[in-house]
């Protein structure tokens, strides 16, 4: 019974999580750079992901999956990747947040295949960066990403869904120009908005403590 709930929902510093690359990266001989940050967790949708790099690792694509993380399925992804001879992904860690924007900047394509989200700081930040993204259709994902727009989304716990995905945007540089611009103007204005909520919710707290 709670009353005067307020829904702050996580937020991206635009000054540090921005587009950093150079505007003559794009070329058709390029590997692309495929990354996903979280938790090695079963929600998170991990296992997905490893099925997905499985096919990536049986088809001539020139691309790299870099999983920044950790979790309860830590061991288990590493058996994964030992048993299907896996050479196209790394297991990075854990990084600290301020080298995050360096990542982002170095990716791609960003993936999260979960199967629940709240409001997802990873995808907020991926997409501040630029960095294209592949989220599914859970929680804030459905209304951050705007399929065919800003990036793409796909049902949950379908690897082949996510490796058509990406393969629709190896070597389409002017569909990767597009969601990369369009998710910038997405975070710009979300932020704003979430710049009113907390400006709203710390008058109200200041409010109280002056009367």
């Amino acid at each position: 019974n709670v009353k005067n709930k307020f829904l702050s929902p996580n937020y991206v510093n635009i000054l540090k999580f921005k587009d950093m690359r150079s505007k003559d990266e794009f070329y058709d001989d390029k590997t692309i750079q495929a990354l996903y940050v979280g938790r090695f967790e079963e929600e998170k949708g991990i296992k997905v992901l490893l099925e997905t790099i499985k096919i990536f690792s049986n088809e001539k694509y020139k691309i790299e999956f870099n999983l920044v993380g950790d979790g309860s399925l830590k061991e288990w992804i590493t058996i994964f990747i030992k048993k299907n001879k896996l050479k196209n992904v790394k297991l990075l860690g854990i990084y600290p947040h301020e080298e995050m924007p360096k990542l982002y900047n170095m990716a791609d394509i960003f993936i999260l295949p979960s199967y629940t989200e709240g409001s997802p700081a990873s995808l907020i930040e991926a997409m501040s960066c630029g960095t294209v993204s592949i989220a599914t259709a859970v929680g804030l994902c459905k209304k951050l990403i705007k399929n065919g727009e800003n990036g793409i989304l796909v049902l949950p716990g379908d690897p082949h869904k996510i490796a058509e995905a990406i393969k629709n945007l190896i070597n389409n540089w002017d569909l990767i120009r597009k969601y990369r611009e369009n998710a910038k103007i997405t975070i710009l204005k979300y932020t704003r908005n979430y710049t009113k909520i907390h400006k709203f919710v710390y008058e109200k707290i200041l409010n109280q403590l002056i009367n």
